[in-house]
């Protein structure tokens, strides 16, 4: 395609009104969380309109493409000033606008901390803005996308400890790559129009234990909270919710999966009967991702040990 060039831009063209109608929203509210959008992720806006409601929002979560930070304790706003130059003469001219930065505090324990040091890491991230009645999101210069803020820095100090008033504590530092996408394409979405988003949490890690599995046709296990082996997982007791894995010598696959209230444990029970040296494993699959969800639309994923058949 030919393109014209010795052409910039018109700058008059360019600059926007600064009057605001009486509908227009003033303010975003408190600040409440944020979510992680793995980097280059992206919904298409077609004629202004794009597919990113609450049900698509779960959808990115199950696929593990977008993790909720929610319950945020406190936040900072770290931006530096804008830089500048001062010349020999005394004139200021801007160099560059400075890139948003911000802390995020939580008080959610160390198993959370475990999670969110998990995700440290140089642009591995973009973000999304969780506020009260929406969340705030960006999209590209031509508006044909619906993206999170170009992230780079996310930094996770180490876990603080509790010590006289002042709490245990996660802190998590962001900085955002791009000041002009920060400041002028930025979108918000209320949740009125796309659903909760932000009462949605994240996938809760579970640990799946299998028990010693003789020949026959089943097996039992118990499925916990990875942080506390004494928080059994319930409600998840759907032939649609695992998966069989390991090496069987006839082929098999899982028919019946029943919970035990007074053994906390889940019986699963196969179409062929395993023999010696087979292996079992189970995953938490709903046969599209590996994450299931229970009938209140809690998240989980977990993958058992291998075992070998007695």
């Amino acid at each position: 395609m030919a393109i014209q060039i010795f052409n910039t831009g018109d700058c008059t063209q360019d600059a926007t009104g600064t009057a605001v109608r009486n509908c227009d929203k003033s303010t975003l509210g408190d600040l409440k969380g944020l979510v992680n959008f793995n980097k280059g992720w992206f919904k298409a806006i077609t004629d202004g309109n794009v597919d990113f409601d609450l049900a698509g929002f779960i959808t990115e979560i199950k696929s593990l493409k977008a993790f909720p930070l929610n319950g945020m304790y406190d936040f900072g706003q770290d931006t530096p000033e804008n830089e500048t130059n001062t010349s020999s003469t005394g004139i200021i001219q801007e160099v560059r606008a400075g890139k948003p930065q911000f802390s995020f505090m939580f008080t959610k324990g160390s198993c959370f901390h475990k999670s969110l040091f998990n995700k440290r890491g140089q642009a591995r991230w973009d973000f999304g803005f969780v506020f009260e009645n929406g969340i705030l999101m960006a999209y590209n210069s031509d508006v044909t996308k619906l993206k999170g803020f170009d992230g780079g820095m996310f930094n996770v100090e180490s876990y603080k400890l509790l010590q006289g008033t002042d709490l245990e504590m996660s802190t998590a530092k962001i900085q955002l790559l791009n000041a002009i996408e920060w400041n002028e394409r930025n979108v918000f979405i209320p949740f009125d129009v796309a659903g909760d988003i932000g009462g949605v949490d994240g996938v809760v890690e579970v640990s799946i234990a299998i028990d010693t599995v003789n020949a026959g046709n089943s097996f039992t296990a118990s499925i916990t909270s990875s942080c506390n082996k004494a928080d059994s997982i319930l409600d998840l007791d759907e032939l649609t919710n695992f998966v069989l894995l390991g090496t069987q010598t006839s082929a098999t696959g899982i028919s019946a999966v029943s919970y035990d209230a007074n053994t906390s444990k889940y019986t699963f029970t196969v179409d062929e009967a395993f023999v010696p040296t087979d292996t079992v494993q189970i995953q938490l699959n709903d046969g599209t991702y590996k994450v299931v969800e229970d009938s209140e639309g809690a998240l989980y994923k977990g993958t058992s040990n291998l075992v070998v058949v007695a």
